[in-house]
């Protein structure tokens, strides 16, 4: 069946129905139809067809994604923080078929060093930096176009005409799971995305209804699956008794342990040509078209990453409270990195603040944050806002505070040993007190030696302000549906299936009891598969039995 944005006419249950198609939701979708046709399978996505699109086909237009206009992604608004400088940070999710894997940056490291990235231990010798951060190779796909789940898994089913009863359904948006007087899942309630299909007060019609005889599995990212499991009546009592929804099932872990790997990204000037970064583009100045001609469109401008972890000298710096940290979770371990960074050629902001030029920018996220947030439904209908504190740099003993001035001092100083570095783009760092020597520099001289910035406690204090009021979401966002005991705040077993009820799984990353050292969409891909594994197996087991 092709990608519809109505169910088709006649079609009243299915036997699954995966509520949502990002990344995990295709994964299963595809498996579960590839390995029996006769499975009848509805996987339902809130946001448009990713197919044909441009933005999602080209790296070079990844930031176009981000823009407050973009359909492509949705934007889920914390609420203000006083560790944020007061602020209410925004996190964006996948809003589209395939997900976060149709417009994320394609960072994938152990893909890259397959292909002939070469590894460097030390980033800090500017032999290894200029060699490897300024003349890494440009890979992509052969084509030069993004490889998504959506056109991995679910695309050539449907083109190849012997999947009939893989049906998706895009533009629409799964409100909550039904379920039957024996707290079994037998269904879904949506609606019609008004984002794309215009209603009025005298046109809207009724929230829809399909069935489900076999599973019900919600795969709406670690953002929207929390949504739509407490909407269904499955979480936590108090929370759902006080904005209306009847319970179903008491399981307090819904929507709590949200995490994320934190970002903040440093820009550099360089004298880097027009065509070895991507400000032509993301500025305007160049066209899409202009870049398709020059080859330079699939490329989404991030050659390098690293990981990283400080110096014992380092540690001691931090203090007390890292210290003993540093000593429960790392120090045995010397693989687990504290510190992650990925780079991006070009500037990420609005062009017209800076001035025209060649930009590189480091990114700055931490594998293992200390912090942990959450989100909750605050009415039950799916327009209602959402309750949500991502928890950033709210630690009680700042060590993610602390990572982050540790992660602002390191950075600058490999990027100043580059040959391609000329100067700091003050917009995008902290303001110093006047005469600091950690100051910005501008204007250098690419061919003279540019000396470490050194740093006062005063010079501590702007930087941990200046990161308070600019950390935001690395868009890895995951465990608030987490595997777990549920007296230890779980919210499904070791088969995915939700605690309390039947018929139920959640196969995406909001299963995840804690974060990865890595971008997030290879786990993502992953729990797609093994969900899928879990439910055919299942499905082959019920069949012998029978």
């Amino acid at each position: 069946m092709p990608i519809s944005t109505k169910v088709a006419e006649g079609i009243h249950e299915v036997d699954v129905i995966i509520a949502g198609a990002g990344t995990a939701g295709c994964v299963v979708a595809g498996r579960l139809a590839a390995a029996d046709p006769e499975l009848s399978t509805l996987l339902i996505e809130g946001g448009e067809n990713n197919a044909g699109k441009e933005d999602v086909r080209n790296g070079a237009q990844l930031l176009e994604h981000l823009t407050p206009v973009s359909r492509t992604a949705i934007f889920n608004v914390g609420k203000e923080s006083k560790a944020l400088g007061g602020r209410a940070v925004v996190v964006p999710s996948g809003g589209l078929l395939g997900g976060g894997s149709s417009i994320n940056i394609m960072d994938w490291l152990s893909t890259a060093v397959k292909l002939g990235y070469k590894e460097y231990t030390d980033l800090e010798d500017p032999e290894s930096v200029n060699e490897g951060w300024e003349r890494a190779l440009k890979y992509s796909t052969p084509d030069g176009s993004r490889a998504d789940a959506a056109h991995a898994y679910v695309q050539p089913l449907l083109e190849d005409g012997e999947d009939p009863n893989l049906h998706v359904l895009c533009e629409s948006k799964v409100v909550r799971v039904l379920f039957d007087d024996n707290k079994r899942a037998v269904g879904v309630e949506y609606i019609t995305n008004p984002a794309y299909q215009a209603q009025t007060n005298l046109t809207q019609t009724p929230n829809l209804t399909i069935k489900a005889t076999k599973l019900v599995v919600v795969s709406a990212g670690a953002c929207g699956t929390p949504q739509v499991l407490e909407r269904s009546g499955v979480g936590n009592p108090s929370i759902l008794k006080a904005v209306g929804v009847p319970v179903v099932a008491e399981v307090p872990g819904v929507g709590e342990n949200y995490d994320d790997h934190t970002l903040i990204i440093y820009p550099f000037a360089t004298n880097l040509g027009p065509d070895d970064t991507l400000d032509q583009c993301t500025s305007g100045s160049v066209s899409a078209q202009e870049y398709t001609n020059k080859g330079m469109i699939g490329w989404n401008g991030c050659d390098t990453h690293g990981k990283f972890r400080p110096t014992e000298e380092e540690v001691q710096a931090l203090g007390p409270a890292f210290k003993s940290a540093w000593e429960k979770d790392y120090k045995s371990q010397p693989n687990r990195p504290l510190m992650m960074s990925a780079t991006l050629a070009g500037f990420l902001g609005d062009h017209s603040t800076v001035p025209a030029g060649q930009y590189f920018s480091t990114a700055a996220y931490f594998a293992y944050s200390y912090s942990r947030g959450y989100l909750h439904i605050t009415g039950p209908n799916y327009e209602d806002q959402i309750d949500f504190d991502p928890g950033y740099l709210s630690d009680k003993d700042g060590l993610d505070v602390a990572m982050n001035i540790w992660a602002y001092k390191r950075l600058p100083k490999i990027m100043r040993s580059t040959s391609m570095f000329t100067g700091e783009l003050q917009i995008a760092h902290p303001m110093f007190p006047e005469g600091s020597a950690a100051a910005c520099v501008n204007d250098v001289d690419s061919k003279s030696v540019v000396a470490d910035p050194k740093y006062t406690a005063e010079d501590d204090k702007a930087i941990e302000k200046f990161i308070r009021g600019n950390v935001g979401s690395c868009w890895h966002s995951l465990g608030t549906a987490k595997m777990a005991p549920k007296e230890q705040n779980g919210v499904v077993d070791e088969k995915l299936n939700v605690y309390g009820v039947t018929g139920l799984k959640v196969i995406d990353l909001s299963i995840a009891p804690g974060m990865v050292a890595a971008n997030t969409n290879n786990t993502a891909y992953v729990v797609g598969e093994k969900g899928a594994e879990i439910i055919l197996a299942e499905f082959d087991a019920a069949r012998e039995g029978q």
